[in-house]
């Protein structure tokens, strides 16, 4: 199961604005999102999301809050990610995607 709160497939991008992503869990990559396409997060919280820490964990315990899969692409804007847990990545785990975190919001 990837992305305990939210699945983010090859399709259009995802907006997610003013909005919070909390406790969700899951067994593999992303407690509170996997982005295997386009992903925005908009003046939003990524907050106690979890991936098992033990044995089951193992590397794909990865991104606590977000992970990142290669050749996709997240930007984060005015936005909290915290209290996230995973093995590798507690907040965020970027696999050779596409990162960008902005403080200020301006319009594109």
């Amino acid at each position: 199961m990837k992305g305990g709160g939210i699945f983010v497939d090859l399709a259009p991008t995802l907006y997610i604005t003013n909005s919070i992503a909390t406790e969700n869990k899951s067994r593999q990559f992303g407690g509170g999102i996997t982005n295997e396409g386009s992903l925005r997060v908009v003046r939003s919280i990524i907050r106690d999301n979890t991936l098992p820490l033990a044995l089951l964990g193992g590397a794909t315990s990865s991104g606590g809050g977000i992970f990142n899969f290669q050749g996709a692409s997240v930007t984060i804007i005015e936005s909290t990610v915290s209290g996230n847990e995973a093995a590798r990545g507690a907040g965020i785990r970027n696999d050779a995607g596409t990162l960008k975190i902005i403080k200020q919001h301006h319009q594109w």
